[in-house]
């Protein structure tokens, strides 16, 4: 299955005043395809669950969160940046979520 195309639009529309439009437009222009690698390279700079909570279905959304939950069990058994590493698995929760048909 292709990866799924993220618009500006889509980001401006779930909530024109947060500052992520503006990191989108710098960092993409006025789209992006999701793939793994282009995600991991920008997981620390994004508010992954508002994405969630505001591009992804209410499926998707409990998705990211199992995955986010499970990724934070084993990330919070280790002593080295925890932040880091959460913020990598929830940009990579975000992409499973974003890319899965209706889960």
């Amino acid at each position: 299955m292709p990866d799924k195309v993220l618009t500006l639009a889509a980001i401006k529309a779930a909530h024109p005043c947060n500052r992520d439009p503006a990191l989108f437009t710098q960092l993409f222009g006025d789209e992006v395809e999701v793939t793994y690698e282009g995600i991991m390279k920008v997981a620390i700079q994004f508010d992954w669950p508002f994405a969630a909570r505001h591009l992804l279905t209410e499926k998707q959304n409990h998705f990211f969160n199992a995955i986010c939950l499970a990724s934070f069990r084993a990330i919070d058994r280790q002593t080295e940046d925890r932040k880091t590493k959460r913020q990598r698995a929830m940009a990579a929760a975000f992409y499973r979520a974003y890319n899965s048909p209706e889960t």
